[in-house]
Order: C-alpha cells, then sequence, then structure tokens
C-alpha cells in the first residue's frame, strides 16, 4: 500500500511540474469570465484534495513526509498561476484557499522546507484571501491558515525568513481592521481575533507601533491616553499562544 501511494505521489509531482511548464502560461491575463480555462485547475484541486486526505487518514511518517513534497510541489505551481483575476472565480478560489488550510494544517513538514520566497508567496495570497472581495468563507479559511503557518514557526521555533517576518508583522493592521468590520459576525470575528492573536505573538513590537500610529491622528487625538491604556489592559506585556490559538 505504501509502494502505491508512493507511485502515486511521485506521479502527481511529474504531472505538476510539466503543467507548470507547458500549461501555466495559458492563465496569463485571465479573467473571471474565463471559467472554462480554470476547470482542469479545479480538477486538479479536487484530485490532490482527495489523495492527500487518504494517505494522511491513513497515517504513517513516510505517507506524511511524501505528502509534503507533494504540496511543496503543487503550491509552487498553483502560487504561479494564482493571480487576482483567477482568484475571483468562486469555485476556483475556495479549493485553493480549501487546499492551502488543508495543506498547513496536515502536512506541515512542507513549511519547515519551503523557500522563503514562496512563503512570502503563499502568505501575500492568503493576505489576499483575507480582504472582504472574494467573500466571508475564503476570508475566515485565508485567516484560520495564516493562523496555523504563523504558530507553526512559534511552535517549533523553525527560524523565519527576514521577509516572512515583516509580511506577519505587515498584516496586523489588516487582521484589525477585519476585526473591526465583523464584530457583529461571529465566524469571521472569531477567525480574525485569533489571527490578529496570533500575529500580535509573534511580533508584539509591531503590534505597539501599530497601535501608537493609530492613535496619533487626529480623529484619536482627544481619547489618545483612554485608549492606550484599553489596548494596554487587553494583552499581557508578553503574550503567548495557547491551545485555543494553535
Amino acid at each position: 500500500m505504501q509502494e502505491d501511494s508512493a507511485t502515486l505521489y511521485r506521479t502527481i509531482v511529474m504531472i505538476v511540474d510539466v503543467y507548470r511548464s507547458e500549461q501555466a502560461s495559458r492563465f496569463v491575463g485571465m479573467t473571471e469570465n474565463d471559467e472554462d480555462k480554470g476547470s482542469d485547475l479545479v480538477l486538479f484541486l479536487d484530485i490532490l484534495s482527495n489523495v492527500l486526505s487518504k494517505d494522511i487518514l491513513e497515517g504513517g511518517e513516510d505517507n506524511i513526509a511524501t505528502g509534503a513534497q507533494v504540496a511543496l510541489a503543487s503550491l509552487e505551481m498553483l502560487l504561479s498561476v494564482m493571480n487576482e483575476s483567477v482568484l475571483k472565480l468562486p469555485d476556483l478560489a475556495m479549493k485553493f484557499f480549501r487546499l492551502v488550510l488543508y495543506l498547513v494544517e496536515f502536512s506541515r513538514e512542507a513549511l519547515s522546507v519551503m523557500s522563503a520566497d514562496l512563503l512570502v508567496a503563499l502568505c501575500q495570497c492568503l493576505r489576499e484571501g483575507m480582504t472582504s472581495q472574494y467573500g466571508s468563507e475564503i476570508a475566515c479559511t485565508s485567516m484560520e491558515a495564516l493562523t496555523e503557518i504563523v504558530s507553526y514557526f512559534m511552535a517549533t521555533h523553525h527560524p523565519v525568513p527576514p521577509l516572512l517576518a515583516q509580511q506577519f508583522s505587515d498584516t496586523i493592521p489588516l487582521a484589525f481592521e477585519t476585526c473591526l468590520e465583523n464584530s457583529c459576525e461571529n465566524t469571521i470575528f472569531n477567525e480574525a481575533t485569533s489571527c490578529l492573536y496570533s500575529l500580535i505573538c509573534f511580533d508584539k513590537v509591531a503590534f505597539d507601533r501599530f497601535v501608537t500610529q493609530m492613535l496619533s491622528t487626529k480623529s484619536n487625538e482627544a481619547a489618545s491616553n483612554k485608549l492606550r491604556e484599553e489596548f494596554a489592559a487587553l494583552l499581557p506585556d508578553e503574550p503567548k499562544l495557547g491551545r485555543r490559538e494553535r
């Protein structure tokens, strides 16, 4: 059974490599009206999700390690074609972000071997998904995936490339804004607060700097001292991820 899975994984990696070299150019300049072009990508995402979920559920370190290799190759290909226009295809975008979440939850080993450029591209894509233009479900999935990535690096103490660390810090304002805009939407609000808290745990200095900058604006000037006290009361001096955030 393990040999069958290994053979299947090798085949998928070969298909990904061929597709990336020969087919990816088809998606350059693609718009939301070109849904037919994305049908084969949707099929690929379905196949990849089914194969990975089957072997991971069956367990085994070899399966998981090989699955991480497939995840890495697949993400490299997918991120090379996932521009803003492609992400406007609803079915394709939803399957893509769900797959990313699944991979960062169950093939976390892939994160430790990804190049800095790929990690940055992945987080940029998740930041794009966090915006409201793709709908609430994709926003939630993107924030949950980003929380998983941040939590992985904090829990394992794996070195964080400087450009990735900057991505985490730069996402704090977006996560904060998402919390404010969705305080009455429980699902989005819960994911946004978890995402924000994980980012704060990663870089409390960046959050403090963001708060100071926000409170220095003219509209907040009169209440800045009170607001600063309220922000200080929200968090401990050294926030740490707990069970809920991980």
